[in-house]
């Protein structure tokens, strides 16, 4: 009994589903990683990674102006660098195949 290859129809469904799988893969592998960062920094900063959280509890009275300020100032400091860190890393490799994005503003 020979087999016959699958439509057309049966290719998209079947590329549609893999698509939404690998969608939620993404989605959780991201929402794993803001788990272990809070997690690990908890008992430092109280998790806060962002610095409308950070602003939130200073709305919310739970942080002082002062410490607010230091903890924006420094979770902007940490973001400059890392995207200094990524960019120094993975400089190369988009120069050497040609992205857009590096394009648009690489230097």
């Amino acid at each position: 009994m020979s087999r016959l290859p699958p439509s057309s129809d049966t290719r998209r469904k079947l590329l549609s589903v893999t698509a939404l799988l690998f969608l939620a893969l993404i989605a959780w592998a991201f929402g794993g990683m803001i788990f272990i960062l809070v997690y690990s920094i908890a008992g430092i900063s109280g998790g806060h990674i962002n610095p409308a959280v950070t602003f939130g509890l200073l709305v919310a009275r739970r942080m002082s102006l002062l410490r607010t300020v230091a903890y924006i100032v420094a979770q902007c400091l940490g973001g400059i660098c890392g995207v200094g860190l990524v960019k120094a890393l993975i400089k190369h490799y988009y120069l050497t195949h040609g992205s857009r994005w590096c394009q648009l503003g690489c230097s």
